[in-house]
């Protein structure tokens, strides 16, 4: 089993605590202004091929909100295909995502 990276040593320390991995890199979260209290998130690179080999070929949005009954809504989007130059969603796209989870 792999070890998680110390950002400690790194010299960042995210206000929020939380971090998410790929097999390129670490990117720290930070609170995400949606219609939820708690909310962070990151823009992170991502492998949609799922090869032998991690190629951090498109960039994704990932983020993770506590509800009130103390479970957790976690989500992953992608935003854009880096290799095709294709964008999926914007940030405006993903924040509009993540607002309709409030009407449910």
């Amino acid at each position: 089993m792999g070890t998680y990276p110390d950002i400690a040593s790194r010299g960042e320390k995210p206000a929020s605590g939380l971090v998410v991995t790929t097999g390129a890199s670490y990117y720290p979260m930070e609170q995400f202004d949606i219609n939820f209290q708690g909310a962070y998130a990151a823009k992170i690179d991502c492998d949609l091929d799922n090869g032998l080999i991690y190629r951090g070929t498109s960039t994704c949005h990932v983020g993770l909100s506590k509800l009130d009954n103390g479970n957790f809504l976690y989500g992953f989007l992608v935003m854009k295909q880096d290799a095709s130059k294709k964008n999926v969603f914007s940030a405006s796209d993903v924040k509009k995502i993540w607002n309709l989870f409030t009407k449910i």
